[in-house]
């Protein structure tokens, strides 16, 4: 799941967690399950759904409440129904498409999630914590917060949620070298949210964000994800900011690492998709303000 922290009057990002389950390492999981494709949906929005998530990506995109879906302990609504489809258009391009075009539609499709579980609202915790979005196994992906997507830091949230997740699910079909954990050992901590000075001072660790500091796997998936989903010139920033030589070290060998791991494993040149999400996520940005 991605978590971040909160006051009550104002809302700061601080990481995320997630627990998938376990998966072989030496070949492709077929991810994919057998939906009824030949239904033919009578709303508006269940009929762009599956024509164009469903169909082509075996994806389910569920909106509605359906028991046993939610978290039934939890004040928790439904998105607004005229807020799917543009949200889901916007996931497909900064994320299945993205994939797709980088690394082609049978990878995407092996390791895709099986469902999408679209909530209006945001996840409350106790602990001044707002959950942004989980992954169940690497079968499902409930995101929050859909009826806020059209702010753009939103938005940013969105698209690193589901890269991160995404990146769980690769690590654990393929796991990424032990030799990581070295890189970081004994800087991670079940009290990441108590890190001073929150992600600037976890970057000073040889942490991207503060939660990377939750778990070695946390800290893989964040330094992917929050790598390919921020701008070239706030990344270069962040580095020139480090001034603990050992923190900034730290950061570049692990990115290294990462580089390595996608290549090695996905044949996935990690500074070209970064380049085209970029280009991607700019778009998406200019179109919301206009």
């Amino acid at each position: 799941m991605r978590i971040i922290r909160y006051a009550r009057k104002t809302v700061g990002i601080a990481a995320m967690a997630c627990a998938l389950a376990a998966c072989g390492e030496e070949a492709l999981r077929d991810n994919r399950e057998e939906f009824d494709l030949n239904y033919e949906p009578v709303e508006e929005t269940d009929k762009w759904i599956q024509e164009h998530i469903t169909r082509p990506y075996n994806i389910e995109i569920l909106y509605k409440w359906v028991d046993g879906e939610n978290d039934m302990g939890k004040n928790l609504v439904p998105p607004k129904t005229e807020d799917v489809i543009p949200f889901a258009k916007i996931l497909k391009r900064v994320f299945i498409d993205a994939y797709v075009k980088e690394a082609g539609k049978d990878f995407f499709n092996r390791l895709a999630p099986k469902q999408f579980l679209f909530v209006g609202s945001h996840s409350y915790n106790q602990g001044n914590t707002i959950t942004e979005g989980t992954a169940e196994g690497g079968r499902k992906i409930v995101l929050y917060g859909i009826n806020y997507f059209r702010e753009a830091a939103m938005i940013r949230r969105f698209v690193h949620v589901m890269h991160h997740e995404f990146s769980h699910i690769m690590h654990q079909t393929r796991m990424f070298s032990p030799d990581y954990q070295k890189i970081s050992a004994g800087g991670y901590t079940a009290q990441w949210y108590n890190t001073p000075g929150g992600d600037n001072g976890a970057r000073e660790m040889g942490f991207i964000t503060s939660y990377a500091r939750a778990a070695v796997e946390e800290d893989f998936v964040e330094m992917l994800s929050v790598y390919i989903t921020t701008p070239r010139e706030e990344w270069e920033e962040w580095m020139r900011s480090i001034a603990a030589p050992r923190g900034r070290e730290a950061i570049e060998r692990k990115l290294e690492a990462v580089r390595t791991y996608m290549l090695q494993n996905w044949e996935i040149d990690l500074e070209h998709f970064r380049k085209e999400m970029e280009k991607t996520l700019k778009k998406v940005y200019d179109e919301l303000q206009d």
